[in-house]
């Protein structure tokens, strides 16, 4: 007989980001579909096997309503500085900045990933079979998964968007000793900046076989062997 499965799932959600206060409200929307299909056959009273496919696809994206990205684009809140590789911030917003040495500093913080683009797809398929024999059941199977990842950056890469550090630095001729002094006269310690958009591609396969055999050679007693490979790209 032949019997299948379908789910789907959406898990839409809107806050903001930052750090300490809320810089960019923003939608997350994760929804993810399977699908499984199953084939059981019996051959005879003695062997019957088992066949499944299945697919799992998780799109997840964030996007910001057009009025809450104005108040972190560059043009419309006077930021001036140019970008040493404009073409990494097609949206053309503020760069982070943090600001040590002050308590609750409330940090600019855009997340390296935003507007996020996530997906990865997966496929498996595996089949079992079971033979009974007088005294000894046996089992056998094969199972087979390929992965596929596509995302926009991650958190640890540089932000597309630049980043400076106005930290307290006695060394630096120009510090005011104030962190928000320091981001009012453009003095800063550090600039970080990425020269293009960062994408990660990720794909790899997961083989595995097993073969067992349960056998009771006396009423009381009953034996399991079994051998199972991996084999994980």
């Amino acid at each position: 007989f032949v019997s299948g499965s379908y789910s789907y799932f959406r898990n839409p959600q809107v806050g903001a980001t930052g750090t300490n206060w809320p810089q960019l409200v923003s939608s997350l929307t994760n929804h993810p579909s399977m699908l499984s299909i199953r084939y059981t056959r019996v051959f005879s009273p003695a062997l019957l096997n088992e066949l499944q496919v299945g697919g799992l696809t998780q799109p997840v994206d964030t996007t910001a309503e057009p009025d809450a990205l104005r108040t972190n684009q560059r043009d419309a809140v006077g930021f001036r500085a140019g970008q040493l590789y404009p073409s990494a911030n097609p949206l053309n917003l503020i760069p982070n900045a943090t600001f040590g040495g002050v308590t609750g500093a409330a940090n600019l913080t855009i997340e390296p990933r935003f507007p996020r683009y996530n997906r990865y797809q997966v496929v498996n398929l595996s089949d079992n079979a079971t033979w009974t024999r007088a005294n000894h059941t046996l089992k056998a199977g094969i199972y087979y998964e390929y992965f596929h990842r596509i995302q926009k950056g991650s958190t640890g890469n540089p932000p597309f968007n630049g980043r400076f550090n106005f930290g307290i630095n006695a060394n630096n001729p120009l510090n005011t000793n104030y962190a928000y002094g320091n981001a009012m006269l453009g003095t800063f310690n550090d600039y970080t900046e990425v020269s293009s958009p960062m994408w990660m591609h990720v794909s790899m396969t997961n083989t595995q076989a097993f073969v067992q055999d349960t056998w009771r050679p006396f009423r009381r007693l009953t034996l399991d062997f079994g051998l199972r490979l991996y084999w994980i790209s």
